[in-house]
């Protein structure tokens, strides 16, 4: 019994029935030995403690991102109670065999080894029952594999002569699992390691409108002070003495008579005009100002600690 669905498709994926209703969630694979293929999968339910369960994985297949089962999930959860995280032993393999129904679909007794010239039989490797683990050798001289009925008498005594040597059947054959033979637990990725993430800190800069700037003219008014220079004409009475002999030549006039004489007088009054010239030009020009910013932000980061839960004075070896 096996299948050749990836290991890695499995371990730490939602486990449904064949009906897909969800049983669990896959924590350990389990190994044929000889043929390397998965046999068994450990499945744990519920969300916190929950126990794990042996469930078969012949004929299972991956669909969307599921393991789907061929049994039901009643059967899984109503399955022998069994220590996981080790080797299958013969009888708790016939127990899940019985459990299951897969008396009738147990392993195949065609050695994956011939015997050799010496007369050395290498048998089936799998784990499963009892009479199809160290009793399946095949004769031959040139190594070739039968099958377990074409075995006969040249394999029960090859077997012997092979026991006789001080080896066991099946160790000239190249195991999956560990020293004992039996099926491997095959502990998920996801549970010997995790992925650490942090955030990192990207600062970048945009383009934003910050306002808008123009020019606007207006009128002021301010007082000017200017000092000019005016005219204006005053009278002065001036006297002259008239000279005796000039006297004769003063004809014309009346003497003692009134009289009057009169004389325009001028003056220069302030006169204001206002002209508009031009005197200066102001015009915008926009230009760049780079300047230092301090940004200030939160980030996060993941931690992965130990958690060992051996009990105290447990002779511990230093993990390097």
């Amino acid at each position: 019994m096996g299948t050749a669905i990836d290991p890695r498709q499995v371990i730490g994926h939602k486990v449904v029935d064949a009906e897909g209703h969800k049983i669990g969630q896959a924590e350990e694979v389990y190994l044929d030995d000889s043929t390397g293929l998965p046999q068994w999968v450990t499945v744990k339910g519920g969300l916190f403690g929950g126990k794990e369960h042996f469930a078969p994985l012949d004929g299972a297949s991956v669909v969307a991102d599921e393991v789907q089962l061929t049994c039901q999930k009643a059967l899984v959860d109503g399955a022998p109670d069994l220590e996981t995280g080790r080797h299958l032993s013969v009888e708790e393999e016939r127990t899940l065999y019985q459990h299951y129904g897969l008396g009738g679909r147990g392993p195949s007794k065609q050695p994956t080894d011939g015997m050799n010239a010496a007369g050395t039989a290498t048998g089936t490797d799998t784990g499963m029952a009892t009479a199809t683990r160290d009793t399946a050798g095949t004769a031959g001289t040139a190594g070739t594999a039968g099958t377990a009925g074409a075995a006969g008498a040249a394999g029960a005594a090859g077997a012997a002569a092979g026991v006789a040597a001080g080896r066991r059947p099946g160790a000239d054959k190249p195991t999956v699992g560990k020293a004992d033979g039996r099926t491997e637990g095959v502990r998920g990725a996801a549970q010997r390691a995790m992925t650490r993430f942090e955030e990192r800190l990207h600062i970048g800069t945009e383009r934003a409108e910050a306002g808008h700037a123009r020019l606007r003219k207006h009128v002021e008014t301010e007082q000017v002070q200017q000092t000019v220079p005016v005219t204006h004409q005053e009278v002065r009475i001036e006297r002259e003495a008239i000279r005796p002999q000039d006297a004769a030549a003063v004809t014309g006039e009346d003497a003692l008579t009134e009289a009057e004489s009169e004389v325009t007088l001028w003056e220069e009054h302030t006169v204001v005009t206002k002209q508009s010239v031009p005197v200066e030009r102001v015009r915008m020009r926009v230009e760049d100002v780079t300047e230092e910013v301090t940004v200030t932000e939160e980030v996060r980061t993941e931690r992965i600690d130990l958690e060992d839960d051996r009990r105290p004075g447990k002779d511990q070896r230093p993990r390097r």
